[in-house]
C-alpha cells in the first residue's frame, strides 16, 4: 500500500472515531511522536570504537557470576 493510500485510510478512520478515550489516546501518541528528536551527530560522539566495545563486553561478561 502506498503512503498516500495509508494516509487517506487513517484520516477516514480517525474522522469516524467518536470515543473520547480513543481520541485522547491518538492525541497522546501524536504528542509523543512530535517530541521524538534524534541528533545523529550527538549520538555518534557518544559511540564506542570497536576496541572500546570489546573491552566493555569483556568487563560485562567477566562481571557475571560464572561457575569455574
Amino acid at each position: 500500500m502506498k503512503i498516500e493510500e495509508k494516509r487517506l485510510k487513517l484520516i477516514s478512520r480517525i474522522s469516524n472515531v467518536e470515543n473520547e478515550d480513543a481520541l485522547n489516546e491518538i492525541e497522546r501518541i501524536l504528542n509523543l511522536t512530535e517530541k521524538l528528536e534524534f541528533n545523529f551527530e550527538a549520538e555518534w560522539e557518544k559511540g564506542l570504537t570497536p576496541n572500546e566495545f570489546l573491552e566493555e563486553m569483556k568487563k560485562r561478561i567477566n562481571a557475571w557470576p560464572w561457575e569455574r
